[in-house]
């Protein structure tokens, strides 16, 4: 018999197998252990299903308080390197160590020879004629 993947199918499977079991229990005096057993496991993989289900609606509501809470601390660290910048000017070499890359001015490049210009020549359009 293939295995069955599904709890929900195993749950009845299981559940079908017991009232089987129970209908015919005198055919079967030896199983009522065995029945017993199962019944035991059934009530115990319910109750752990419902434990289940409860902790996947905890996890997604913990993955979004967590992610709000990351959000309010990349928030928190964005005005605080604002406040770093604002106090020790936004060229110091300090920045480097709060992680802020540090704006330098731009060094004039020296004049390079002058190249010779060169003139293009215009393009005349041919009037058109009319007819």
């Amino acid at each position: 018999m293939p295995q069955i993947t599904a709890h929900g199918s195993t749950f009845r499977d299981w559940e079908a197998l017991l009232g089987a079991v129970t209908r015919n229990a005198s055919l079967l005096p030896a199983a009522d252990s065995l029945r017993t057993a199962l019944e035991a496991v059934l009530a115990k993989a319910r109750d752990m299903k419902v434990q289940q289900e409860d902790l996947e609606g905890k996890r997604q509501a913990t993955t979004q308080a967590l992610q709000q809470l990351v959000d309010d601390g990349r928030e928190a660290a964005r005005k605080l390197r604002a406040h770093v910048v604002s106090a020790l000017g936004s060229r110091t070499e300090l920045l480097k160590q709060f992680g802020i890359p540090t704006r330098r001015r731009r060094s004039k490049k020296t004049p390079e020879e002058s190249l010779p210009t060169i003139e293009t020549p215009k393009v005349v359009m041919p009037e058109t004629i009319e007819k």
